[in-house]
């Protein structure tokens, strides 16, 4: 028999009358119930994956059970164990992992485990429960996903446009993606290479993996323009004609044989 101020925390609640007060005679035992502390392995992961949990400094004396609770960001209880192995949820988001240390009642059967964290109540009134509840540990399911685009492409004019095609498929080959949860998508909206003559392509990319959060990139491939044609004409025959054709050719000689008969008639008339 002890005497011991009548303190929630300290008695084993669930042993003792709700209607003490003050400083009382009674043989309940301590609430001893402590969670400790939780740590947790790896973090961020992906879907799928093994996660282990440790706990340090709780309370494993006879009489007392430690559970791990695996919650979601809303609170709700969606896997617990003994040992702290968790198999990482299909969602990806943001989770957390408690510890839970009670007292064993005395019939042997734990405590209902609560559907959601907020509903554990320890050594208060009215569950009146000789337990404790960690801190939570987060964890994050999905890992940063990173999309790598290639530079700017560029190629020189005067190519056909076969060697044109070929410079900028490599160029477009260029993108990659790193991190993420398998599987990883990469795709890009492949407009087409742009004309041998000249011109750009603006492409984008776009990463997606298991968590399903879209990552985009957009460059831009170009071919120079080709340098402007000049066309440089033969200067006019005997100086007469200084942009010449073939056209204008033909009329200046047809004139000069013109002429050069007209002479020859005009001769022949006077000389008779």
């Amino acid at each position: 028999m002890v005497t011991t101020p009548y303190d929630w925390n300290a008695l084993d609640i669930g042993n003792c009358s709700n209607d003490l007060s003050g400083s009382v005679s009674c043989n309940c035992a301590g609430c001893l119930a402590e969670a400790g502390t939780v740590s947790a392995s790896p973090t961020p992961t992906c879907p799928g994956s093994n996660i282990t949990a440790n706990v340090s400094g709780n309370y494993t004396g006879a009489g007392y059970t430690t559970v791990f609770l695996f919650v979601n960001s809303s609170g709700t209880v969606i896997s617990q164990n003994s040992t702290g192995i968790f198999t990482a949820p299909a969602t990806c988001g943001s989770y957390s992992i408690y510890t839970y240390n009670y007292q064993n009642p005395p019939a042997g059967t734990a405590p209902t485990m609560p559907s959601n964290i907020s509903s554990i109540s320890c050594q208060s009134p009215p569950n009146n429960h000789c337990c404790d509840l960690s801190s939570p540990f987060a964890i994050t399911i999905g890992v940063s996903l990173t999309l790598n685009c290639p530079a700017p492409g560029n190629t020189s004019a005067c190519q056909t446009q076969a060697a044109v095609n070929t410079a900028y498929l490599t160029w477009l080959s260029g993108a990659t993606a790193s991190g993420g949860c398998a599987p990883i998508n990469l795709s890009n909206n492949n407009p087409g290479a742009p004309s041998n003559c000249g011109g750009s392509t603006t492409v984008t990319w776009t990463a997606n993996d298991a968590c399903n959060v879209p990552t985009t990139c957009s460059r831009t491939f170009t071919v120079a323009s080709p340098p402007a044609l000049i066309i440089n004409c033969p200067a006019g025959r005997y100086g007469l004609l200084s942009d010449t054709s073939c056209c204008e050719y033909s009329f200046y000689n047809m004139v000069i044989n013109c002429i050069s008969k007209w002479w020859m008639w005009h001769d022949k008339l006077f000389q008779q």
